[in-house]
């Protein structure tokens, strides 16, 4: 494999580990601080709003899942951005 091939995966690859990092923790946070009320009622109704998705229960699985599509999308764009970085240093040599 070379960089170039690794460079176009790296966003994929960076989306997929925060997304699910990003969950992961939001998951262990509402369990250990016993918080069921922010992170399993109040944030996935803020996220379903900023989306324009109208439900009035959701369950406790909809945070993790907003949590980790909100980690995947910075993962992305970090990846973006690193992949982009990497070609440029390449191209400079």
């Amino acid at each position: 494999m070379n960089i170039q091939s690794i460079a176009r995966k790296i966003p994929l690859i960076s989306g997929l580990l925060l997304g699910v990092l990003w969950a992961s923790i939001y998951a262990l946070f509402g369990m250990l601080h016993s918080m069921w009320q922010m992170f399993y009622e109040n944030f996935p109704f803020f996220v379903a709003d900023i989306f324009g998705a109208q439900n009035e229960t959701m369950s406790p699985l909809s945070g993790i899942f907003f949590a980790f599509i909100d980690g995947a999308l910075f993962g992305i764009l970090f990846g973006l951005i690193s992949s982009k970085v990497l070609k440029l240093m390449l191209t400079v040599k």
